[in-house]
């Protein structure tokens, strides 16, 4: 570990070579090359048909685009500052992140707004064929880019993973899945036992529920709503509604003591690790 450790160090480190490209891409090409194609394309549309310009439709689309257009170069701006200041491998995995999306953003933009906003028959095969060229042509960028992160000995020395993704992602689920077997087992087994759990209550829980039921039929008359729902439910029969409201405490006085097991094997299990 050690050696595989000094032989990454081996190499450059630090903001420089492909990587300055890269993050001067994020802050400045990538938003002014989105800015300017924008501006461009709904100028030249404009100017080939004016009328256009105060069509409803048109305007929405217009106000829509250009609300995904900030939202983009706004996303290209915070990665390069997080690259340029964060110096932690979640940067770079925010970059990948960014780079595989980036496909997809740009067809939503350039045919997935038109779809939703304009007739189908105003979508014509040139529109769809220029808005995947797009795409494909950001897609080839995107893979170029995102091969330069995983193979460059300069990113991964001037983003070294931290403490706790040192082992990576893969080792650390590996690492919780023993856990969240054990939570399952431990759900499961909870559940087992309260289906199957014999619904006898000990002397002194039968007691508690007898005298909780006393109380709401004391001196003749019901004491609480939930008695008097239990009475109406019955039918104005008290000797049922006596029956349902008993039935009713006496699984509360078995879920309490569930809960109380549980918590105490959950305490023990945790000693026990």
């Amino acid at each position: 570990m050690a050696q595989a450790d000094r032989k990454e160090a081996d190499g450059p480190q630090g903001i420089g070579g492909w990587l300055v490209l890269f993050i001067v891409g994020l802050l400045i090409l990538v938003p002014a090359t989105i800015a300017f194609r924008t501006t461009m394309q709904f100028y030249s549309t404009e100017l080939a048909q004016p009328k256009l310009a105060s069509h409803p439709l048109y305007l929405s689309f217009k106000a829509a685009y250009a609300y995904g257009v900030v939202l983009c170069i706004a996303a290209s701006v915070c990665l390069g500052l997080r690259l340029s200041v964060d110096r932690t491998r979640s940067s770079v995995h925010l970059a990948r992140a960014f780079l595989v999306g980036a496909p997809l953003m740009s067809l939503g933009l350039n045919l997935g707004l038109a779809t939703l906003i304009f007739p189908k028959r105003s979508i014509t095969d040139e529109l769809v064929g220029e808005a995947i060229d797009i795409a494909s042509l950001v897609a080839a960028v995107s893979v170029f880019w995102l091969a330069f992160l995983h193979w460059s000995v300069r990113v991964a020395n001037t983003y070294p993973p931290s403490p706790k993704s040192e082992s990576g992602w893969s080792s650390r689920l590996a690492d919780k899945i023993p856990g969240w077997i054990a939570a399952s087992r431990r759900l499961f087994v909870d559940f087992a036992h309260s289906s199957t759990v014999a619904r006898q209550l000990s002397p002194a829980e039968e007691q508690e529920v007898r005298e909780i039921v006393a109380l709401e039929f004391a001196d003749g008359r019901i004491n609480t709503l939930r008695m008097l729902q239990h009475l109406i439910n019955a039918g104005g029969d008290e000797a049922r509604a006596r029956a349902l409201y008993l039935e009713e405490q006496t699984r509360q006085v078995l879920e309490r003591r569930l809960r109380r097991e549980s918590s105490l094997r959950l305490r023990t299990d945790g000693r026990a690790s």
